[in-house]
């Protein structure tokens, strides 16, 4: 089993590349190369977003903040070292 942080650099480093190639193709070869540049981004974001942690099954980059005693939650693109729901540290 592929731990959770390696599964996320990958993505990340797919969701790059993929990006980067499909630009520089619809800047100098044809525009039709937006087409897949939008749907491999949407689909890499919805993939990251739904790695969840082991113990919790809570959405890894879903990290919480408080700030002047409100608790807010938002959706991190950092890979965390820890959940930070349960605690557990992440592979």
């Amino acid at each position: 089993m592929v731990p959770m942080r390696k599964k996320l650099l990958v993505l990340y480093i797919i969701w790059f590349i993929s990006g980067s190639l499909l630009a520089l193709g619809s800047m100098y070869l044809t525009p039709y190369f937006l087409i897949p540049l939008f749907g491999t981004q949407v689909a890499i974001g919805i993939l990251s977003l739904s790695i969840r942690c082991p113990e919790c099954k809570q959405p890894v980059l879903k990290q919480k903040m408080k700030l002047f005693n409100f608790a807010f939650t938002y959706w991190g693109c950092l890979i965390p070292k820890k959940c930070h729901h349960c605690e557990v540290v992440l592979k």
